[in-house]
């Protein structure tokens, strides 16, 4: 976003002094925190030069028990960082971190910074169950053939989630090995930084992290200088005409351990699904509800089952807002005595599979598939419980027919089998 402009016109003055009031108004409720996962607020330099390649920030309090360390990785030649965050009243969101960043004329510059979270007060390294980053108002203007245009890219780890607006038309997005780029491609101003204009808006998803980094860039080819206030923040926004389709259940899992099994499932932003009944098995064909739980405005659940012998099965029975039923994927649960190692059920897969696997300790681990070449084509974190562990793996049937690897690795144990994908 530009704002170091000026209106050249007395008209245009007139107009803008009469919507003074309402403007503030407006932005005021739009400047509170509303609901970050993460607040960057006063910052202080820990080393190095400010605003320099190599500077240290640090972000106390960014999440209850969490302090961030923000470090300026590189910057570009002929790139400047005016403004390490700008928290000016009337430029975007206070709770964001918003540098400003300055590029000469020809020129494509960024600044790239690593965001480290960790343990308050201390410089132990902290995982998040998740970090979203949202970058806001992605845009840029156009004078005759020259133009400018923002752009942000996010480096990837193997595990990640990106969402946008697909038919919005004003970004455009590169998807290499190691990162991603959203790159504004219509040139046109927005007036504001805010999170209504989603077309501007994209979101990068960081599932069981400590660490991630970004460059934050403009690609300038006109003759003058220009020093844009560039926006993230850490939080998921849903998107009309999703990258990804708007599911009710994101993911469903179990663990057991001393004769008992808990159940954990957590929805998608912006599910409908208004209650879950946990519906139990001990033969896979007929279920009993043994527990009804409320998911309207919730985004996780859990479920106890106390009274477990043998092997048993599990599913969620969703209704949403107008009655519609749908069913998850049911879960295999084994029992202690009858498990050990790791078993992916069933083996021959259409769609999607459970793993069961027993695990020492709580963590988490990464559950990978492989095709005949060694490649992987699919890879997910799983969250690991002490005992024994049953995680749901779908959209399989999106891979070609044929013999896989399925393999699941952790801390200290490394499982694989084979697996056959059919049509």
């Amino acid at each position: 976003m530009r704002t170091n402009g000026t209106l050249k016109t007395q008209k245009l003055w007139l107009i803008a002094l009469a919507l003074l009031p309402l403007f503030f108004s407006n932005f005021s409720n739009a400047q509170s925190t509303s609901g970050a996962d993460f607040v960057f607020i006063n910052h202080s330099l820990v080393s190095g030069t400010a605003r320099a390649k190599g500077a240290v920030y640090l972000f106390p309090s960014v999440r209850n028990g969490v302090d961030c360390y923000v470090t300026i990785v590189d910057i570009t030649p002929k790139t400047t960082i005016p403004t390490f965050d700008d928290n000016t009243a009337g430029t975007g969101f206070r709770e964001a971190f918003q540098p400003r960043i300055q590029v000469e004329g020809k020129t494509r510059g960024y600044a790239e910074f690593m965001f480290r979270f960790v343990k308050a007060g201390t410089n132990i390294d902290t995982l998040m169950n998740e970090i979203p980053a949202t970058s806001i108002d992605v845009d840029g203007n156009r004078s005759g053939s020259d133009s400018l245009l923002e752009f942000d890219e996010y480096f990837l780890p193997s595990t990640y989630l990106v969402d946008f607006d697909m038919l919005a038309g004003d970004l455009s997005f590169n998807f290499s090995a190691g990162s991603i780029i959203g790159r504004n491609k219509a040139a046109q101003e927005h007036v504001g930084i805010d999170t209504v204009d989603r077309s501007v808006m994209f979101s990068v998803v960081y599932p069981h992290a400590s660490t991630f980094t970004v460059r934050i860039g403009v690609d300038n080819t006109k003759s003058n200088s220009d020093n844009r206030q560039r926006s993230v923040y850490f939080k998921r926004f849903v998107y009309p005409h999703s990258f990804l389709p708007v599911r009710g259940l994101r993911s469903f899992t179990a663990a057991s351990q001393n004769n008992a099994v808990k159940l954990n499932w957590t929805m998608n932003l912006g599910h409908d699904i208004v209650a879950a009944d946990v519906e139990k098995s001990v033969n896979g064909a007929h279920f009993t509800r043994v527990s009804s739980v409320s998911m309207a405005s919730e985004l996780q659940s859990s479920y106890t089952d106390n009274n477990v012998n043998g092997n048993v099965y599990y599913r969620l029975k969703m209704t949403n807002a107008t009655g519609k039923v749908s069913y998850s994927e049911v879960l295999l649960v084994k029992s202690s005595q009858a498990h050990s190692g790791f078993k992916v059920f069933p083996s021959v897969i259409d769609d999607y599979t459970t793993v069961n696997f027993s695990a020492a300790n709580a963590g988490t681990a990464t559950l990978m598939i492989a095709d005949n070449n060694g490649r992987i084509v699919k890879q997910q974190a799983v969250s690991v419980q002490q005992g024994v562990n049953t995680a749901m793996v779908n959209g399989l049937g999106q891979l070609p027919a044929g013999q896989y690897v399925a393999v699941l690795r952790g801390a200290g144990y490394n499982f694989t089998q084979k697996i056959f994908i059919t049509k």
